[in-house]
């Protein structure tokens, strides 16, 4: 069986596959040592941490993505959207001191941290909206 896959094109005009069961989040490339108007899709685990900058759009890789991965919509500190893959979110606290100063949550997925400004309560009501059913709720 083939696993469903994410395809698009990187920085390099090569094409790129990556099964939609191992995305964390998708934004818009935004910080400085990022490649611009790109789509950067982080993928893996913290071990095996992985990305990719696609050329095509935001819009165009969540549309390909469809219902085919469940994603919440939160804000990082700088004021992106980052689009979370629900289902990967394990835990969710609060920042440390080392945190960005504009992060009010701190989600962990796959062994990896996503600082975002939303505040926990609306974290977690939007990443448990967006999990699958059979998904046991974050807490």
């Amino acid at each position: 069986m083939v696993k469903t896959q994410l395809t698009g094109t990187d920085d390099q005009g090569g094409a790129v596959a990556i099964p939609k069961g191992d995305i964390v989040f998708i934004r818009e490339s935004y910080r400085s040592g990022e490649i611009p108007d790109r789509t950067k899709v982080d993928y893996g685990t913290a071990a095996t941490e992985q990305e990719v900058y696609l050329v095509d759009s935001l819009t165009a890789v969540l549309k390909q993505l469809g219902a085919g991965l469940a994603t919440a919509k939160l804000t990082t500190p700088c004021g992106t959207v980052v689009h979370v893959a629900a289902a990967r979110v394990e835990t969710v606290r609060a920042p440390q001191s080392w945190h960005h100063p504009k992060a009010r949550t701190i989600l962990l997925a796959r062994g990896r941290e996503i600082q975002v400004r939303e505040d926990r309560d609306l974290a977690l009501r939007r990443i448990n909206a967006a999990r699958p059913d059979r998904a046991k709720p974050v807490a």
